[in-house]
C-alpha cells in the first residue's frame, strides 16, 4: 500500500514539473525551496500570480473561487529561470502590479504596496 502511495505521489510531482509551478504556501511555515515570495501589503486581493520568462508564461490561481492572496498574506514560488516578470492580477484579470526580477540564488520578496507599486528585496518586509 505504501508503494502505491509513493508511486501516486511521484506521478503527481512529475505532472507538476515544467511550467506548472511547484508552489507552496509560506504563511506560518516558510519553505526553504521558495525562490520568490509574493507579499501582499495592500488592501487589494491578489487572484493570480503570473511569471513571464519571455519564451514561456506560467501562472498560479486558486482553483476555488477565492483570492490567492488576501491583504497581509504571502505566497512562495520556485522560479524556473534567472529573470522573470511578475504580474499580479485582481479577480477580473486587471493588473495590480508588474515587476521584472533577476534571480541570483538569494530568495526574493516581491511586495505589492498600497499604491499598487511593487518593491523587490532580499529581506522579508514588515507587513
Amino acid at each position: 500500500m505504501k508503494r502505491v502511495g509513493m508511486l501516486i505521489l511521484m506521478g503527481l510531482c512529475l505532472s507538476l514539473s515544467g511550467c506548472a509551478l511547484a508552489a507552496v504556501w509560506l504563511d506560518g511555515c516558510g519553505s526553504p525551496d521558495a525562490d520568490l515570495v509574493v507579499v501582499n501589503d495592500s488592501r487589494q486581493e491578489v487572484w493570480s500570480i503570473e511569471l513571464d520568462y519571455g519564451d514561456e508564461t506560467c501562472w498560479v490561481r486558486n482553483a476555488q473561487d477565492h483570492a490567492l492572496l488576501k491583504p497581509g498574506q504571502t505566497y512562495g514560488l520556485e522560479l524556473e529561470g534567472a529573470r522573470a516578470t511578475v504580474v499580479l492580477s485582481d479577480r477580473n484579470g486587471g493588473e495590480l502590479g508588474r515587476k521584472t526580477v533577476d534571480f541570483s540564488g538569494e530568495r526574493l520578496y516581491v511586495t505589492l504596496e498600497e499604491d499598487k507599486t511593487i518593491s523587490v528585496t532580499e529581506e522579508m518586509p514588515d507587513v
